[in-house]
């Protein structure tokens, strides 16, 4: 399947003499026998090992891809488990704070399949998070069924996805190329859409009713070893929530309602005094709006580490003008995201929606960004998910091992040292007020950028932002600047984490280079060259030697310099033969320049995924915002694939000599 600007009948003719000389061997598919559950009774495994969290898995039979039913059951799953206005992330996370995350899916390949619900859960809560879901499923199945409203929720989130997925040639090929191996062919993305279109709450509760039978679920429990319970616990909990209607069903009823190319990019100033770089696209349907500040794990320090992430979570929920119900109905039900981010150099909020509903979101977009609310029950809820999220990386030797290399690579006091979702230490000391008097101080002492790309005309939506952005001016403090230096590493640092894992984690790496750095194309070259199947680390470490597992070049880019080198995973007894092929392969690098083939082929791969990246509206904006934000410039990404172009293979030696031959490698191996 081939899908780009191209003439058919040249692209045809290419085709046919690229294969004319080949010989295609009919490939054997694998004859998967048209299976069934054993649906006789209710199951329950219980899985005790080395974890640090708890989870729960429960599956019902589903339909293959192709049965009607498909579609009605991918209905029921939004509706059940997909955005915060679905009913067991609102119940059971946000209402009851009994779990840090859940969601409910439909796997529908081309034999039956699965219905699930997933669920991360506290241990304090295990057992009454299981009761809770099994009430979630009994009030679907009677009393409270898929409603109208949660229909048109995800008829919405689907045509917009649709419509942003056409908007990249990658994701037309795909849709094609999947219908192809059904016996619908190019015709079977038009036909699922037409019956998610068609929907109605009859048809969805007939199909949830036919494949959830309660009484035959299989439930699978991971939990760590000494956590104590046991399957029938578990079992009892599940069934005592099935068959508890007591409590009346608190589902939100939503009201129903009524049914690149010639881009121009500009820069203005809003009347608040903040910069707004717009780029307009008459061709796109979408309208994607970022701002942001600095903040991040930057702007943190030991005693707060982790406070910007934990904003970020709660930015764009609810305002004084918007309460938590209306944004979700808002935004979720025109399938629109309104969200906050931040990372290591960076805070701020976007939202992504369709053009022709700017009217309707821009509003409650300049609400949460000026006068934001921090809801208890969610601050308590991503309290509990962060506090879930630390336990995993304990679980993780690879996030060990990375954790540790950060901290020896950049020291103590650099903020990037630190992970960006803090520690427990942090967390418990955070309140909701501590949050709001943080987000006031960073909305009034620091620059904002905002970035639009729409395809709507400029004068329009500087308009807009200047009707609904009042209060948020620019601070006439300016910006307070840290300055924190690389560290060179002088003597080779090798340090060991003891962990029982069948394999052993390594990192071995070096101090990077910044997003400023005059020298990032060359870096990012030489990274392509070691990256990849056809790169030097696979084809060497693995391929030949079968050194590794697993091998992959590592590149973080930040305001500051980040970090540069490779992470492997390989058997115990090959770790030390696997460091010195590393060794080797970056001494390489710096010894002699690369060929023009290898150096062709990382240019080609690197701009060719760059084009791929910058296709969609989301990524413009938030590209252009945060580069104008660290003083490389809104118009990066479209100066960058000819700034990577003209690398040489001087340029890659010369980058490799810096980074590799003036600094020792720092070494971190984690498990056996």
């Amino acid at each position: 399947t081939i899908v780009g600007d191209f003439d058919k009948c040249e692209m045809l003719d290419h085709v046919v003499a690229i294969t004319d000389d080949q010989i295609f061997e009919k490939i054997l598919i694998a004859n998967i026998p048209f299976h069934r559950f054993n649906t006789e009774k209710l199951e329950v495994r219980l899985l005790k090992e080395n974890y640090n969290n708890l989870r729960v898995e429960i599956a019902f039979p589903g339909p293959e891809l192709e049965s009607f039913d498909s579609a009605m059951l991918d209905l029921a799953a939004f509706a059940l488990g997909s955005g915060d206005s679905s009913r067991l992330v609102r119940e059971l996370k946000y209402e009851q704070n009994l779990v840090a995350a859940i969601s409910a899916s439909s796997y529908t390949p081309s034999f039956p399949g699965l219905f699930t619900i997933s669920a991360f859960v506290p241990a304090a809560s295990f057992l009454e998070a299981i009761e809770a879901i099994g009430v979630q499923l009994k009030k679907l199945l009677q009393g409270d069924p898929v409603t109208k409203a949660e229909i048109d929720r995800a008829k919405s989130s689907h045509r917009i996805d649709r419509a942003y997925r056409d908007e990249l040639v990658d994701g037309q090929a795909r849709a094609l190329s999947f219908g192809l191996k059904t016996r619908y062919k190019v015709h079977f993305d038009s036909l699922y859409a037409h019956q998610i279109d068609i929907a109605e709450p009859e048809a969805v509760d007939s199909v949830v009713r036919k494949w959830l039978k309660l009484d035959q679920a299989k439930i699978v429990a991971m939990v760590p070893q000494g956590f104590e319970t046991d399957a029938q616990q578990i079992e009892n909990a599940y069934l005592k929530g099935v068959n508890d209607l007591s409590t009346p069903s608190k589902v939100a009823t939503e009201p129903e309602k009524d049914g690149p190319e010639g881009s121009v990019t500009t820069t203005h100033t809003l009347d608040n005094g903040h910069k707004l770089i717009y780029r307009q696209n008459k061709h796109s349907k979408q309208f994607s709006l970022a701002t942001a500040t600095h903040g991040g794990l930057r702007l943190e320090n030991s005693e707060n580490t982790g406070i910007y992430n934990f904003l970020s979570g709660l930015l764009g929920l609810q305002s004084e003008n918007y309460s938590y119900d209306e944004i979700l109905r808002s935004v979720e039900g025109m399938g629109a995201t309104l969200e906050g981010f931040s990372g290591k150099d960076s805070f701020g909020l976007s939202m992504h929606c369709l053009a022709e509903q700017v009217g309707l979101l821009l509003p409650i977009f300049c609400d949460c960004f000026e006068r934001p609310v921090f809801p208890k029950n969610h601050f308590n809820s991503i309290k509990t998910e962060l506090a879930e999220i630390i336990l995993s990386h304990k679980d993780s030797p690879s996030s060990l091992a990375m954790r540790r290399f950060s901290e020896l690579l950049f020291g103590e006091e650099h903020p990037y040292s630190r992970p960006s979702y803090g520690s427990m230490r942090v967390l418990d000391g955070l309140n909701v007020n501590e949050l709001c008097g943080f987000y006031s101080r960073a909305v009034k002492t620091q620059p904002w950028v905002f970035s639009c790309v729409s395809p709507l005309p400029p004068r329009q939506v500087v308009s807009l932002l200047n009707e609904t952005l009042k209060s948020a001016t620019v601070s006439e403090k300016g910006y307070f600047e840290q300055v924190f230096k690389a560290r060179k590493i002088s003597e080779q640092i090798q340090e060991h984490i003891e962990l029982d894992r069948e394999q052993t984690h390594v990192v071995f790496g070096f101090s990077g280079k910044s997003w400023a750095d005059k020298q990032r194309p060359a870096l990012d070259v030489l990274i392509s060259i070691l990256g990849g199947h056809s790169g030097r680390l696979f084809l060497n470490l693995r391929e030949k030697q079968s050194l590794a597992y697993s091998v992959s070049p590592v590149n973080s880019y930040g305001y500051l310099n980040g970090a540069v080198g490779a992470y492997l995973a390989c058997s115990p007894e090959k770790v030390e033969e696997a460091i010195e092929m590393l060794r080797n392969e970056f001494g390489k690098l710096s010894e002699r320049q690369c060929s023009e083939e290898e150096l062709g082929r990382a240019k080609n791969w690197i701009i060719g995924q760059h084009h791929m990246d910058m296709q969609k509206p989301d990524s413009q904006a938030m590209t252009m915002c945060l580069m104008e934000l660290y003083g490389v410039g809104y118009d990066d990404f479209l100066v960058y694939p000819k700034r990577v172009e003209a690398v040489s293979p001087l340029d890659v030696q010369k980058i490799a000599v810096e980074l590799f031959e003036e600094s020792k490698p720092l070494i971190v191996t984690c498990g056996r």
